[in-house]
């Protein structure tokens, strides 16, 4: 099993759940500016979008698996056991698919823009001001003292939102240290 990675993105999440269950997949890093990988393969016949992660299955078909919630889905699925996701068919589940849409929607895809300083000013702040009010709603679910978002076990949402915070932490210096945020 191979699972490309970038540095700084949600992609780490996938990671982090590999981690998190004992697997041991190959790791490959991606370079986003300079479309480069670390086993030097083409990126875009992995990944014709150019993003990640990727995880590339062992089957005979050597399946590629793409998007931050599928993948870590996925990978848990493979053993509920270990309880980072409630079982298919239950309104648990449901539930927890619906905030790993709002987190791959309101949170992790409102970062991309940023990152890349796509957006006019106006657009920048508006931005901004969708990721201050999706945190918060995250922020509100833990105001209850539990230790992660659904409870009080380490979730595959928990990892995704803890990919997401690099962006949190590189505004919260660029801000003490006076720096323009981007």
């Amino acid at each position: 099993m191979k699972l490309y990675i970038a540095q700084a993105t949600c992609s780490l999440a996938a990671q982090v759940i590999a981690n998190e269950l004992g697997l041991n997949p190959e790791l490959i890093h991606y370079d986003v500016f300079d479309k480069s990988t670390t086993a030097q393969d083409d990126f875009l016949e992995v990944n014709p979008l150019a993003y990640v992660p990727v995880l590339v299955l062992d089957d005979k078909e050597k399946t590629h698996l793409t998007e931050t919630t599928i993948i870590t889905s996925y990978l848990a699925d493979q053993h509920l056991a270990a309880g980072l996701i409630p079982p298919h068919g239950t309104l648990e589940r449901v539930k927890f698919d619906q905030l790993l849409t709002f987190l791959a929607t309101e949170v992790a895809q409102k970062h991309i823009p940023l990152m890349r300083k796509l957006q006019t000013e106006s657009g920048t702040e508006w931005t901004r001001n969708k990721l201050v009010m999706a945190y918060s709603k995250l922020d509100e679910m833990l105001a209850d003292g539990r230790q992660y978002l659904t409870g009080d076990t380490f979730t595959v949402a928990d990892a995704y939102v803890w990919a997401t915070l690099w962006h949190i932490t590189d505004v919260m210096q660029q801000r003490r240290a006076g720096s323009p945020v981007a």
